[in-house]
């Protein structure tokens, strides 16, 4: 039986480091010519890039298991990435394009590591409790499967084998995300989630009067996958969301003005519902302490 554990994880050493909002624009080598870069933003994508490229060719699975679920250095980039990565719609909001071609091999990567970490042979055969160690190590949990669903969304059938897996194999990820939609969804109801500080990235695109309209199209899909226990990618609601039919519901707002509404709304409901983890995330310096105070 092939074992998990510290030891083995610091037989490797990695050097992971958090990922920031501002590491989708300046965090390439490349980019240190601006001047409005500073040496510490520089490099973070070639660096995360470089470890993780690593850590995926390590062949020893029991090594490569154990530095994901026991290095606090790779959670915390992981905590971040999966907080801080551009979302699909932003591309269009900020105008901003991804850094060559390092930025997208970092995207597919992240993902590749938590693909390898359910479904590699040597861990169906020998590490059966890996989603388990994966929860109470804190590596992935409801909020974060939530990041995986915004982020991953387009890769439906591989998005929906991980989240699945994880539902079935560990009944708390469930447990956590029943709970947390419930006081998303109240949250929303309130208002206490809709203050307009937190439409600072949206203000010339969403609609605010509008919201609750968009709102309507969204819950129902929303809770009919919950109450049948299936958790489904964000980006899978946009098409249907978007069918000739709904968007005629928009009266006279546009496709282009709903679909940035809608996504308005899901960035709100995904912050409310990563508030809980990111007020245990260690702190340091790389971290946006402003973003922070928002939550």
């Amino acid at each position: 039986m092939m074992e998990v554990s510290r030891a083995l994880a610091k037989q490797v050493s990695v050097n992971f480091l958090p990922y920031l909002r501002q590491d989708n624009e300046f965090g390439c080598i490349s980019q240190r010519g601006n001047e409005s870069v500073a040496d510490a933003d520089c490099g973070i994508v070639e660096v995360s890039l470089h470890e993780i490229s690593y850590l995926l060719r390590l062949e020893n699975f029991g090594i490569f298991a154990s530095i994901c679920l026991y290095d606090s250095k790779f959670k915390v980039f992981l905590d971040t990435y999966l907080c801080n990565k551009q979302r699909p719609w932003e591309y269009n909001v900020t105008g901003v394009t991804d850094i060559e071609g390092k930025a997208e091999n970092l995207f597919r990567f992240v993902f590749t590591i938590i693909y390898r970490l359910l479904f590699d042979k040597s861990r169906i055969q020998n590490i059966p409790n890996i989603c388990s160690l994966i929860f109470d190590e804190k590596v992935l949990d409801g909020a974060k499967l939530i990041d995986l669903c915004v982020l991953y969304g387009q890769q439906q059938k591989k998005v929906k084998q991980v989240v699945e897996t994880l539902l079935r194999e560990e009944p708390k990820f469930r447990d956590q995300l029943s709970r947390k939609w419930i006081t998303a969804i109240k949250a929303f109801e309130s208002g206490e989630i809709l203050g307009l500080e937190l439409f600072a990235t949206f203000t010339s695109f969403v609609n605010v009067v509008g919201i609750e309209e968009t709102a309507n199209l969204i819950w129902p899909a929303f809770t009919a996958s919950v109450s049948h226990g299936e958790i489904v990618p964000f980006w899978s609601f946009h098409d249907s969301i978007f069918s000739e039919s709904n968007t005629r519901k928009a009266g006279d707002r546009n496709e282009l003005e709903l679909r940035f509404a809608v996504n308005g709304v899901l960035d709100l409901l995904h912050i409310g519902l990563l508030k809980s983890y990111w007020q245990n995330l260690e702190k340091n310096t790389h971290i946006d302490n402003v973003f922070i105070t928002k939550l």
